[in-house]
């Protein structure tokens, strides 16, 4: 009998356009308490917990945003890491190459 890894492979379980998607999930990781924002490439799920948080930080309703001075940080195997300090964006430089502008790079 075939256990559910084996039956849920890219081919089985992506829409069949998924190499011009950008697709964005959710999976239960148990060592983080739950279930985090993932994003969908070939090579796997990435987690997106580090820049997109879902446990409420200071409490049940209270939010779970990111305060000045955190230290986020996404990393990958094939991306690397991408290491940020939180801060008002207006004591920032503007940023020209977002998230959107990232995944159209890797895409192409």
């Amino acid at each position: 009998m075939k256990i559910m890894r084996d039956r849920l492979t890219p081919d089985v379980v992506l829409p069949a356009d998924h190499a011009n998607a950008t697709l964005i999930g959710r999976a239960w990781v148990p060592a983080r308490g739950g279930p985090v924002p993932v994003l969908v490439m070939e090579d796997g799920l990435h987690d997106l917990s580090g820049v997109a948080p879902t446990a409420d930080r200071f409490g049940p309703g209270q939010g779970c945003t990111h305060m000045v001075g955190d230290v986020v940080t996404v990393h990958t195997p094939r991306l690397g890491a991408l290491v940020n300090r939180v801060n008002l964006s207006n004591k920032t430089e503007p940023r020209t190459f977002g998230i959107a502008a990232l995944i159209s790079h890797l895409t192409r």
